[in-house]
This record gives C-alpha cells, structure tokens and sequence, in this order.
C-alpha cells in the first residue's frame, strides 16, 4: 500500500542482514489506521526480518500480508484472538522459511502461555548466505516477585536449551523479542541473568544501547530499555560489524499518534554485514562404512573426505548433516586439516581397540549411517552445503555388508550410484575397506610440472596419479619453474644480465642507449617494458637522471 503519511529513514543493506524486534501493543490499535501505519513503516524501512509481539487480532495481522507482496508473515495461534500471538515478517526475496513451531509446550506458566516461537531460516544475495534459526520470546511483565521469578524460569529454561543446542552442533541462533526486563542490572535485580551470564552460549548485541534513556524501547512511564537481542556462539563473528539501534519512530510520527495509534514500544534492530564466504573448493565424500560386519555399526560406522582442491581445507566448526534430525558440529582443540590429495576419515567410535581396528581422525556424535537409505551432508560453517551423498538402499548405490562403498574416482559426480563400487581390499579385521588412502587399485602420488626440463618440480603446479605422466616427476624443488638455468634476472628474464642500461635491447649499452633514456625522460619517446627495466640502473621504479649517469659510467667502463 502506498502511503506518504512520513519519510522513515530505509534501513536495508543488500551486503547485509536487519533484524527487528518490536512489540506492536495489542495489535491493533485502531483497526485499519494502525494496520496501514505499520504497512507504511515497514514499506519504507524494509528490514529483512521483523519479530513481532502483541498480535491480537489475526485477521488483522492477515491484512497485513494481503496487502505487502514482498514480504512472508507467520504467526502463532496460541487461542486465536484471545492471546498476544508472536509473528514473523520477512523479505520474500533474501529470506527462505524452511520450518517454524513453538517451543516449550510444556511451561506455558513461566512463558505466560506466550510459547516462544522458533523459526528457521536462509538468508541469501548472491553468493553471501547464513543459515540461522531465531527464536521470538515475550515475557511476563510486571516487578512483583511472581513475575520476576517467572521471567528467571523462562530465562533459565532457554538458556538450557540453547546450550543443548550447542552441544549438538547448533550454534547459530537469534534470540530476541520484549524480554520484559533490563540487562544491565545486578544478579539479585536481574530476571534475565541466566542468559546475561552466560556469554559463552549467547551475547546481547544490544548491551552497548542500555544505560542512555535515548535507546529506551519502552516509551512510557519514564521508559526504560526491554526489547533485546541477542546471538549464539556461531554467530559471534558478526558482532564487531553489527550495529545496534532504537528506531525512534515517535520523533517522526509523532509522539502522540505513536502511542496512541502504533504502540507503546519503539522498534530495536540489530544490522550486520555477511560478507562472501571463504569456502575451500574440492571436498569429495569419497567412502563410507555403513554397515560393518566385524564390529557392530554403533561401535564401526565411518566415512572418508578427500580434497582433490590445491588448498588446504579445515574441517574446523564444520557441519555434518543428514536430511533428518542427525547433526554434528566438528570442533577440536586441534586444526583438522585436509591436505590436497589427503584423506579424512571420521567415525562414531576412534577406538581402534574396538571399532574394528580403524584409525579415525575424528569421532563425531548424534550422527549415524543407516543401513538403507540415508543422507551425507558435509556443511560450511556459513550454512552452505558443500558435499552430499544421498544413498538409496542399493538402488543404484552398492549395499554391501562388511564392505565399504567406495567411490571410483574422487572427481566423478559421488551422487550417481553408478559411480560407486565395492571396495575389494581386505582390512585386517577381515571387513573390506580402504580408510585414510586412495580407494583405486595403485597408490596415487604428487607429480610435479617440469616445465623448464631442468630435473625439478614446479611446487605450484601437480597432480596426483599412480604413475608418471609425460612432463611430471616427483619432487617440487623447482625455485625458478620457468628457467632452465634457475637464475631469473632482476628484470624477469632467465639468464638475463639485468639492468644493464640496454633501452633498445640490441645486447649492447652505447651512447645509443644514452639517448633513448634521454628522450624517455624528456618525453620524446617511449620505451618497452624491458627496455625500461634494463635501464632503471639502481631499481627505485623511476627513471630519471641518475641512470643516465649510471648508463654513462657503465659505458665508460668498458670503452676508455
């Protein structure tokens, strides 16, 4: 709906993610004239993604999405319009909605029966993406001791559960909504201090904004600063370049037509930039144990990585998913590596007294291989899935028992089944297998370019194979990979003579030369790039006067 009523200052970032949390006071108002200055609010700031608190008409709140395309609206529905119902507002175009539903069902009392609501979602803009999950809260209100310790429950109930999240991988979450309470406050005085004591699990993003009455959110009574938010561990790398702020709405609507029409709380968002991620290429599911048969799968289930990239790859704080409820956070107080042409193997047992035997780089948890159909997901820490297997119960996939499937060749596309064999080398607990090494028949090896034929490797420059192609041998010792004679001039030539003050480059420096350099510096001439370089006697990247008496005493030194 086009409305012209103010000219609200735009908040989106295309590089960047806005959230906004705000308490639209048993929404609405006044019907129709509030509905529309919320529409006019959002049209002209276009946050990414705004928490809502206070619904209390849902077909109101449907009206809002009949009329705004461009954004997706959720809501609760705890008992239809007799509840402050909790609600999502989110950019159809940077925004997917992957799943959404109320938490803790069960405490009703210490939520006021506003059941927290989780939803997940992606951001995307072209190649910059984060995957998080937000979680919109609504707090009992009130200072009496009955509220407070049922704000303390809520506050202790949440931070459980997040630290369980945590522990199983979860790490990126949004945490916001009227908390009901302040942050800054002492233990004693402080409903909140389970989650404001635990910065390990999660921070509040707008803790800079309490203490200074300007960023109140609650507007009334004097005001005071209770609408928060707050991230998880995996998303502290974006708290240096997060902004907090209070939108301070009243200042242009006015404050009388503010409360009286919109709400009693001011809008608080959070604006952060997702830059384009660091993601190393060549991460190949390459084997995978599912069903052993000398251990049992719970003791000897694994699977192999390959990096078949020129970087090195570190698995550190990566993902490992199926596409059910299985997920593992890898994380060590060692940087787990993946060396080009190397292997990786993890397992859900690294005991090789009791897992058939097998040396495992790293045991996961609360992720299993199922014996029929199943998922491999290998996760960035960005959200974007890097590798994945789906295997089909032998459909097109092998489905041996006590042998591993092996992929035949770790660049051929490991999601067609065709591409996978039974591997046929024996291990010595008498399953087959090929963990931490090339599943072909020979033993690949580095070879490196020989480019110059002069009997050494160009570091730069390899391939694994298991014999030696034409033009590779098999060491990279190569300090000049494009000069025989491995001494490349200061000019970029391969036994060249350097700067040797020869400007037409006809092997000679003459009073020819002299005057070339002359008329370079006068502009009467140019020079080639090479010409140049032989004539910057003393390297300072100019040429000037001060080579031209260097070209002149060279010359003077071999013709007296």
């Amino acid at each position: 709906t086009i409305q012209n009523n103010w000219q609200l200052q735009f908040q989106n970032n295309w590089q960047g993610l806005e959230v906004v949390t705000w308490n639209i006071k048993e929404f609405p108002l006044v019907n129709n004239t509030t509905e529309n200055h919320i529409l006019e609010v959002i049209s002209d700031m276009q946050p990414d993604l705004i928490a809502f608190q206070e619904i209390s008409e849902l077909s109101d709140y449907d009206y809002l999405s009949d009329n705004m395309q461009a954004y997706g609206f959720i809501s609760t529905d705890y008992w239809g319009d007799f509840a402050f119902n909790l609600g999502y507002a989110y950019r159809l175009d940077c925004l997917t909605l992957h799943s959404h539903s109320t938490l803790f069902n069960n405490d009703g009392y210490n939520f006021a029966w506003r059941y927290p609501f989780l939803a997940h979602f992606t951001w995307e803009c072209g190649e910059a993406l984060l995957d998080f999950k937000i979680i919109n809260v609504h707090f009992k209100a009130y200072g009496d001791e009955e509220s407070f310790q049922r704000r303390l429950a809520a506050s202790q109930i949440i931070i459980d559960y997040m630290e369980d999240q945590s522990e199983n991988g979860n790490t990126r979450f949004i945490l916001l909504g009227d908390f009901n309470d302040q942050i800054h406050l002492p233990e004693a005085q402080n409903s909140l201090w389970p989650l404001v004591s635990n910065p390990e699990i999660v921070q509040f993003v707008t803790e800079e904004l309490t203490g200074n009455s300007y960023h109140n959110s609650y507007i009334l009574g004097g005001g005071s600063f209770i609408d928060h938010i707050a991230v998880s561990s995996g998303l502290y790398d974006f708290l240096s370049g997060g902004i907090p702020q209070t939108l301070r709405l009243d200042d242009i609507t006015g404050f009388g037509t503010y409360i009286d029409q919109i709400s009693d709380h001011r809008p608080v968002q959070w604006k952060t930039i997702i830059n384009l991620p660091d993601i190393a290429t060549g991460l190949v599911i390459n084997e995978i144990m599912n069903n052993p048969d000398a251990v049992s799968d719970g003791m000897g289930e694994w699977f192999e990585l390959t990096n078949t990239g020129t970087g090195i790859i570190s698995m550190n704080n990566y993902m490992l998913k199926d596409d059910g409820q299985d997920s593992h956070m890898i994380t060590s107080g060692n940087d787990l590596i993946i060396q080009p042409g190397g292997f990786f193997v993890l397992g859900i047992n690294d005991d090789n007294q009791t897992n058939g035997g097998i040396i495992i780089d790293y045991e996961y948890s609360n992720f299993y291989l199922s014996n029929s159909f199943d998922e491999i997901q290998v996760v960035h820490p960005n959200g974007t899935v890097l590798d994945e297997v789906w295997y089909d119960n032998g459909g097109t996939f092998p489905d041996p028992t006590g042998r591993s499937m092996a992929l035949v060749d770790p660049n051929l596309n490991n999601n067609e089944g065709s591409n996978w064999q039974i591997s046929e080398t024996q291990m010595t607990n008498g399953d087959y297998g090929t963990p931490g090494n090339s599943n072909l028949d020979c033993e690949e090896e580095a070879w490196f370019e020989d480019q110059d034929n002069d009997g050494l490797g160009d570091p730069n420059s390899w391939i694994l194979d298991c014999e030696q192609p034409e033009g590779y041998i098999n060491n990279a010792d190569d300090p000049e990979p494009f000069c025989a004679t491995n001494d490349t001039d200061s000019c970029g030539m391969c036994a060249g003579p350097g700067a040797n003050g020869d400007a037409n480059l006809d092997e000679l420096t003459n009073v020819v030369d002299v005057v070339l350099v002359v008329n370079h510096i006068l502009g009467y001439g140019n020079l080639e790039e090479l010409g140049l370089c032989r004539v910057n006697i003393n390297q300072d990247e100019d040429v000037n006067i001060v080579d031209v008496v260097l070209i002149v005493n060279l010359i003077l030194s071999i013709e007296p």
